[in-house]
């Protein structure tokens, strides 16, 4: 059912882009053109006797197409211009430039320039995103930040999380970055009015804080995060890569029975969840996708 669901997110973000060139069996030797339309309308039919067939939707199906894989460890990697301890890892390009984004990045102690000789206790957290002091967030909060995804011209988006020191929950958003002086640096947080999180904590999943993908043949940028207090299932959002920023174009997976849908998930349930996934990669969910 994931990869039939898969299918159709395809078929649907290609609808007006196209046709595939068929070549049936028997005795017909010249192809025959298909658009991508016509198989996506094709598709929806066969949905809904898909959907009929009972099953849990929250389960992986299929083969996992990732193998021959290996490591290699190339050591440990600080920063030239700070002293902090690492944790979440994940990569972003950005005007065809690699990055790395670290969640969870602990300052060491003041005068400390070695990450292994840090003195003993909590001395704050070096962030990415800026924390917003109007809201009564310091710079004790945690910013989790997954990897970064190009919007256009060289502009990235990266999702991010909030969470005090004293591990409260409060909400999830994006932040707009640019390069300065060849560095990713956040320019603007987006919220709601300048009162409240795109995705509060206590109402919606924490969009990104799972992982966040560009799908380089649609170009819609994805986003998956944990339900509101649990981390059983994940569930999904997606945006046009140029409306990365505007969050009333984003769309929300309600489920096979559902599909996409413009107002935002508040069902949480394995119907409505796009798959399980325990700490996903973005390597993955390329494949998945693809």
């Amino acid at each position: 059912m994931e990869a039939w669901n898969c299918l159709q997110d395809v078929l649907r973000d290609r609808a007006e882009s196209g046709f595939v060139l068929c070549y049936p069996l028997g005795d017909i030797i010249d192809p025959f053109p298909l658009s991508y339309r016509d198989l996506y309308t094709q598709a929806q039919h066969n949905s809904a006797r898909i959907r009929e067939i009972p099953g849990d939707a929250t389960q992986p199906v299929g083969t996992n197409p990732t193998t021959n894989f290996g490591t290699t460890y190339l050591g440990f990697q600080t920063s030239n211009n700070s002293c902090s301890h690492r944790d979440l890892g994940f990569t972003g390009e950005l005007a065809g430039q690699w990055y790395a984004v670290y969640g969870d990045t602990a300052w060491c102690a003041e005068g400390v320039t070695d990450p292994f000789k840090d003195l003993p206790g909590f001395h704050g957290m070096q962030q990415f995103v800026p924390f917003n002091a109007s809201w009564g967030e310091t710079n004790q909060y945690g910013f989790g930040g997954t990897s970064l995804v190009e919007s256009s011209n060289g502009i990235g988006a990266v999702f991010y999380f909030v969470n005090t020191d004293k591990n409260v929950l409060k909400g999830a958003g994006v932040a707009r970055v640019e390069l300065q002086n060849g560095e990713p640096t956040v320019t603007e947080r987006y919220d709601v009015g300048n009162t409240d999180y795109w995705w509060p904590a206590d109402k919606y999943p924490y969009y990104g804080d799972v992982a966040a993908f560009k799908d380089p043949r649609s170009n819609y940028i994805y986003a998956w995060g944990w339900q509101p207090g649990d981390q059983e299932f994940v569930y999904l959002t997606r945006v046009q890569d140029i409306n990365a920023f505007d969050l009333s174009k984003y769309e929300y997976w309600w489920g096979a029975g559902q599909g996409w849908k413009t107002n935002p998930l508040d069902i949480f349930t394995p119907d409505t969840a796009r798959t399980v996934l325990w700490m996903s990669q973005e390597k993955l969910i390329e494949h998945a996708i693809n």
